[in-house]
């Protein structure tokens, strides 16, 4: 281990950074530290994931934001940590695809510090994965698709 190394530790440590947390500890902690327009959405293996109330519509899409607290820090360009992050997510209800617009990514809990790195994306929309948190995603967005009616019984 390098001494660059040593010293990106210890300040991940000094931040209480070094150490993952559990998905289920987050999501529960999120569903507090979290303003009101926040409700959960998922967990997944590492993150506990949160989606806003409100979506505006965007070129017949809806937007919608996603918060994301991860369980152990990620790296943007090597060495700026973050554990908490949003995207702008576009949504298709129709044609039940997904495309991200805007990605942020904060040092701390809960969308806390100076952002880390911020970048807009191309807004290529792809097929919601069944079971993926894509697919949650579109559950949760966009209304019930309506039931066919009930075919009428036959007179015997």
């Amino acid at each position: 281990m390098n001494i660059r190394s040593i010293v990106l530790l210890a300040m991940l440590a000094a931040r209480g950074l070094a150490q993952a947390e559990s998905v289920d500890a987050l999501y529960a902690q999120g569903q507090q530290a979290l303003p009101d327009g926040w409700k959960p959405l998922a967990r997944t293996e590492r993150a506990a994931v949160f989606v806003h109330r409100e979506s505006r519509p965007v070129d017949g899409k809806l937007a919608v934001w996603v918060h994301s607290e991860l369980a152990a820090p990620e790296y943007f360009e090597k060495d700026m940590a973050y554990v908490s992050m949003r995207e702008r997510m576009l949504v298709d209800c129709k044609a039940e695809r997904t495309g991200s617009a805007e990605w942020i990514a904060y040092p701390a809990r809960f969308a806390g510090g100076t952002v880390v790195a911020r970048e807009k994306r191309d807004k290529e929309m792809s097929d919601a994965v069944p079971d993926s948190l894509e697919a949650q995603l579109l559950k949760s967005v966009c209304a019930p698709k309506p039931r066919p009616p009930a075919p009428k019984p036959r007179p015997k």
